[in-house]
């Protein structure tokens, strides 16, 4: 099993290439394609990376009326993939996920393929019964608690430019428990998903 300290330092790039075909479609609205917000540091060692087994198949969503899928499959090392299988345009799987609970709520965090990346993306997400909601950290609330000081981070000024929190890890789990944090993630209509049964 993974911890937080296994994710490390540094920017990746290439990590912003690969989730943003998952991002385009589950983390992000389509009208904002480029908003990312990554971490820099891991979260603590103490703080428990695994597989919530309950994701693990296939979801159905919709965005703009237009159904889509969204495929949890298992990966080695307690990880799980992340796959759109309808559509043969995007690489699947797109990457790496593993779970992790913070006061009493559920993450996602996304992990790059590659070890040399190490920056990584976080949601929250909730399930009851057959459902699943999946919730963003919205960029313009992020990028405006950068500039005020109230985070610390960078971020790229162009309108649908990403975001870089670079907290330290203590400070990033404090960050995710507190209620100012929790104030900056969104729950679009576009990422409540049903599970398809087996």
């Amino acid at each position: 099993m993974k911890t937080g300290n296994e994710l490390s330092n540094s920017i990746q790039p290439r990590l912003k290439i690969m989730v943003s075909k998952l991002i385009l479609v589950l983390l992000t609205t389509l009208t904002f394609p480029g908003c990312f917000i990554s971490f820099k540091n891991p979260l603590p060692a103490s703080q428990k990376l695994a597989r919530d087994e309950r994701l693990l198949g296939k979801w159905n969503g919709t965005d703009k009326g237009k159904p889509y899928s969204v495929y949890f499959g298992k990966s080695s090392h307690g990880e799980m993939t992340v796959a759109i299988p309808e559509n043969p345009s995007y690489r699947n799987p797109l990457c790496q996920v593993m779970t992790t609970k913070i006061s009493d709520r559920d993450y996602m965090i996304f992990l790059p393929d590659d070890p040399r990346d190490h920056d990584y993306m976080v949601a929250r997400y909730s399930l009851g019964g057959v459902t699943l909601k999946v919730c963003m950290l919205d960029s313009d609330r992020v990028k405006e608690a950068i500039k005020q000081r109230k985070l610390k981070g960078s971020f790229d000024y162009a309108p649908w430019g990403s975001a870089l929190i670079t907290e330290s890890s203590e400070a990033v789990l404090k960050f995710l428990k507190s209620s100012d944090g929790q104030a900056m993630f969104i729950c679009p209509e576009e990422f409540n998903f049903k599970k398809v049964p087996n």
